[in-house]
């Protein structure tokens, strides 16, 4: 039963990381694409991205723990293959940790100013959402693992209303509007693959869920079909109910920057003005709390694995403030500087999730005493592929960057 209970607290942890505020922002950067060809899409990515969790699955079972990739990395390609993926992984992670805590403040102060007309304007929210949140990923896994079953539930709740209240408004006839844009596939890609960036968290969940193929298999599979079913339902009634043009559409969030807030309203107008405010702010703050759960769990964990620290009271603190301290003061000082670093979140990703993982296997698998209880399927020839793909993606997105 125990172990039943840490296989759902684990896939929920994975899905928990995925599913996140970026969730609103999704159907404003595959619009142009369709909803057919952007789910096609995403189903692809989501394929890509679940294999190279497998990958990860059989590193971590050939170290016998959780490894995170960087000392992986370093065991296996050495000394350029650490510097390379700690970079990354810290890019990417402080980063979207900076993001979470100056996103979910927010939008908890805007709550209180909209709801109960309460005006925040000190660095009160900011504090306690970092030290309550950081309190549980400080205290253990299982600890995020209760909380995050919690929140995912009402987060869930939260969604399903959301939905509810916008699907009168779906037409098959703006489901099936051909795209006016295909090019824009090359920039959805990027975005694509950070949604279904739930890496950093793994060895983690393996650390929890065991060492057991079968059962890890079964979590990540269950972990990331999750975010694709909610990504596609979500695509479909956003997609279904605005169209591209006209007075109420994309258009107009295109011409405010991609303003997530105005998408909202173009909703709310194109549902009659029925306000749809308070459940996409729960959904949000939802969102971006189990997102900063999963990650910021990850980023601990890796902090105690590369110092060597002991799991005592004392290694845990150190950690924690090495995991939260940085992301902690860009939020407040400097948020600016991270919402640039999240431009390269895809690029890090990218290095850390799919490029690393598949150049570790191919190394390994060459190895004479290499017998894994889990290898990934396809051989040889699904590593090499991998690795293509994922240079594949790191070009495109610097050719994006560039133009």
């Amino acid at each position: 039963m125990k172990e039943n209970g840490r296989l759902f607290g684990g896939a929920l942890i994975i899905a928990g990381t995925t599913i996140g505020a970026g969730t609103l922002a999704i159907p404003i950067i595959s619009a142009q694409l369709g909803f057919f060809v952007s789910s096609v899409l995403m189903i692809a990515i989501c394929a890509l991205m679940t294999y190279t969790a497998l990958i990860t699955i059989e590193i971590n079972l050939y170290f016998g723990k959780g490894i995170n990739i960087s000392s992986a990395a370093e065991a296996v390609l050495g000394k350029w293959g650490r510097g390379l993926s700690t970079f990354a992984f810290l890019l990417l992670f402080y980063a979207l940790l900076s993001a979470y805590i100056a996103g979910g403040t927010s939008t908890i102060k805007e709550i209180l100013a909209s709801y109960f007309n309460i005006q925040v304007t000190n660095i009160l929210p900011e504090v306690l959402f970092t030290v309550i949140l950081g309190g549980f990923v400080f205290s253990c896994t299982q600890a995020v693992d209760h909380l995050n079953r919690f929140l995912f539930v009402i987060k869930t709740v939260f969604f399903v209303t959301l939905v509810g209240l916008i699907l009168p408004a779906l037409s098959w006839v703006n489901l099936a509007t051909k795209p006016y844009e295909v090019g824009a596939v090359w920039a959805v890609i990027a975005v694509f693959v950070t949604s279904f960036g739930f890496h950093g968290s793994m060895p983690s969940v393996i650390d929890y869920v065991g060492l057991n193929p079968k059962r890890l298999v079964r979590v990540l599979m269950i972990g990331s079909f999750i975010p694709l079913a909610f990504y596609i339902v979500w695509e479909c009634v956003s997609l279904g109910s605005l169209p591209l043009v006209g007075e109420y559409s994309f258009q107009k969030v295109y011409d405010s920057g991609n303003d997530v807030g105005v998408f909202i309203n173009q909703l709310n107008l194109i549902n009659g003005g029925m306000t749809i405010n308070w459940a996409t702010n729960g959904f949000a703050t939802l969102a971006i709390t189990t997102s900063f759960l999963g990650v910021a769990i990850g980023v601990l964990d890796f902090f105690a694995q590369k110092a060597n620290l002991p799991n005592t009271m004392k290694g845990r603190a150190i950690a924690a403030l090495l995991t939260f301290l940085i992301p902690f003061i860009f939020a407040i000082f400097y948020p600016q500087g991270f919402v640039i670093a999240l431009t390269y979140a895809g690029l890090a990703l990218t290095i850390i999730a799919v490029i690393m993982p598949s150049l570790i296997a191919l190394k390994i698998r060459k190895r004479p005493d290499y017998n894994p209880p889990y290898k990934a399927p396809g051989g040889k020839f699904m590593l090499i592929l991998t690795f293509l793909i994922g240079c594949g993606i790191i070009v495109n997105e610097v050719v994006s960057m560039v133009m």
